[in-house]
């Protein structure tokens, strides 16, 4: 409701500052027949309206006489009680959208009913104009009795909308610089976080190039140390196969030395002994 009372003022106080001409309770009327739509939409209905209003036109004449007639048979019926607390309700809202405090009795909201049967719109219209007097601000102490003080009254609504345009517009330049330094920090964190991409990338491929070498190193020495235990075991193949080959020579040799069983006695004591021989021979 807070929301709805600073839009009926806002508005209220942007048509007064506009210098149309119209007074205040026209405008507080025309904003509630508009359901507080726009400013534009107010407008147009006060100019609409204008005309009507002041009673122009050709058949004017006949119109007050039918509305007096549907008057005089709406006075002969009585008010019901739920007319009386719709109007009421009505006439509260009025006051907290458009800021003011309209004091009107049980016999004016009568009164009102009886003028306008089924039309609580009209109703509350019908007070607004008749009983505009009794229209009191609610943030002031004077009452709306006479044009002075309508005119003081929209002096002073003109002056609030000129202070609060100034400050909308200190807000809106506020806010533009505000929006102006969040673009520049979010385009230095949006560097900040390139060039920490770029970083990362480049300290990745960097451990990437490292590991690759690491393991490159590693596989070549294994490589390596593999070749050489292949060639060293090799080599003991060939010292084992030449040792092998000395021992079938001198054997060879031997056994072609050999050719009397004195010789092979011989070659047995020079070989194990005297007596380690004898023993073989035995």
């Amino acid at each position: 409701m807070a929301g709805g009372a600073s839009r009926a003022q806002d508005y209220l106080m942007q048509i007064v500052t506009a210098g149309y001409g119209f007074d205040v309770p026209d405008i507080q009327n025309a904003l509630m027949k508009t359901n507080y739509k726009s400013v534009e939409a107010a407008v147009e209905y006060l100019f609409a309206n204008q005309d009507k209003d002041k009673g122009g036109g050709g058949g004017g004449a006949s119109k007050p006489a039918a509305t007096q007639s549907k008057n005089n048979d709406a006075n002969k019926d009585s008010v019901s009680e739920k007319d009386i607390q719709d109007l009421r309700e009505r006439i509260k809202k009025m006051e907290l959208e458009g800021n003011f405090k309209l004091d009107v009795t049980q016999d004016i909201m009568n009164n009102a009913i009886k003028q306008n049967p089924n039309r609580p719109d009209d109703a509350l219209n019908y007070i607004m104009d008749k009983y505009s007097h009794l229209i009191q601000a609610t943030d002031s102490i004077n009452n709306v009795s006479s044009k002075q003080d309508a005119d003081a009254l929209k002096q002073k609504l003109i002056d609030d909308a000129i202070k609060k345009k100034e400050e909308q517009e200190r807000e809106a330049r506020e806010r533009e610089k505000q929006i102006e330094m969040d673009k520049r920090k979010a385009m230095e964190e949006q560097k900040e976080r390139e060039r920490k991409a770029i970083k990362h990338k480049e300290m990745v491929a960097a451990n990437r190039a490292r590991h690759l070498e690491k393991k490159k190193k590693k596989k070549s020495l294994a490589q390596k140390t593999t070749l050489e235990w292949h060639k060293r075991h090799e080599q003991y193949d060939k010292n084992d196969i030449e040792r092998l080959r000395a021992i079938e020579n001198n054997r060879n040799k031997q056994l072609q030395s050999v050719d009397s069983p004195d010789k092979a006695i011989q070659m047995l004591f020079e070989r194990y002994g005297e007596d380690d021989a004898r023993i073989t021979i035995a």
